[in-house]
Formats: C-alpha cells, structure tokens, sequence
C-alpha cells in the first residue's frame, strides 16, 4: 500500500488522544516471523513482545521527510513528533478527543513508487493510567492517490482493535496485521 492511517475513535479517558511514538513494520524487518504469524489472534489484543528491525517510517525531522509525508486530522502537537524516534521527548497530540463521528488520524504516505506491505505497528504511549491513550481505534491502508492526499475514502482496514488499556508511561504495544490483508 502506498499510505497507511492510524484512525482513532476513542481514548480511555475521552480526552484529547495522544500518540508518543509510531512504527510501521515490514514483514522482511520483522526479527521474528514467528510472531507475525501467532500474534494477535482474537483480533482484539496485542502481542506480548514488541516487534523489531527496520521500521518502515524514517526517524521524521518535519512532516515531510525521508519521502514519507506525514499528516492529521487536527495538530495539537505535529504530526511526525509520533515518529522521530525521540521516546518520552515529543509526542503528537490532537484536539478534541476522538469520536466515532468525529475520529483523529495520523497518515503516513510512502508515495506511489514506494509502497509498503506492514505486518506489525507499534504504539507507545506517554502518561501513565488513563490519559489519553488510544483504545478503539483501526490501522487502514490505501493505494489511491486521492485518498492518500486526504480527499478520497478508499481506505482498507488492516487491523481492528478494541478495549486496549494502557497502565504505565511510555509503554509500546504491538499489534499485528494478519497475513491476508
């Protein structure tokens, strides 16, 4: 796929979401493919280990960096402080808190001689407990220009998670794509 998105539709506290850190991860930079193929198999929970290798998102400067054009559906904090590989440094942060009528994304797009194939992402999140962490919410994908560049609807869901709770600081969680989408 050309473009991914992080589509939010709630956090644990229905606040503002935040998002300390994102990755993408290629199924070739997975360490484990072991993982890839026995993770996440209710759908609903994330693996118990996190994935590693070579994420598919370049340490971001800018949301335009590295041929990734990263972008949201509102900016409290930028969008690619979610990926520049700082940890509990930056994050990026939208406003208001995420509804089913009225999501927060964060979109990344490889650009159309790029694309992607992601079998894990990563999220890791800032506060401890409760606040503002992202528990509904669906990782999808496109190849269509225009949605990529935000006008379109073109979107494939990859991923669908549902109740996910976050206890401490700075915490990642994997999920993972099952093999077929």
């Amino acid at each position: 796929y050309r473009c991914y998105r992080l589509y939010i539709i709630r956090t644990q506290d229905n606040n503002p979401v935040i998002v300390n850190e994102f990755n993408l991860w290629p199924a070739s930079s997975l360490n484990d493919s072991s993982q890839f193929v026995a993770s996440n198999q209710d759908g609903n929970s994330p693996a118990n280990a996190n994935a590693s290798g070579t994420d598919a998102l370049p340490t971001m400067t800018s949301n335009s960096f590295g041929g990734v054009v990263m972008a949201a559906s509102a900016e409290t904090a930028p969008a690619w402080y979610a990926a520049d590989k700082q940890g509990g440094g930056r994050y990026w942060q939208a406003n208001p808190a995420p509804t089913t009528a009225a999501p927060q994304w964060l979109r990344m797009d490889f650009g159309a001689a790029t694309p992607k194939t992601i079998a894990a992402y990563n999220i890791q999140n800032y506060y401890a407990g409760n606040n503002y962490q992202p528990s509904d919410f669906i990782l999808q994908a496109s190849s269509d220009t225009a949605t990529c560049s935000a006008s379109g609807t073109a979107w494939t869901a990859l991923d669908t998670e549902q109740g996910i709770t976050w206890t401490v600081a700075n915490d990642t969680k994997t999920f993972y794509v099952p093999q077929s989408k």
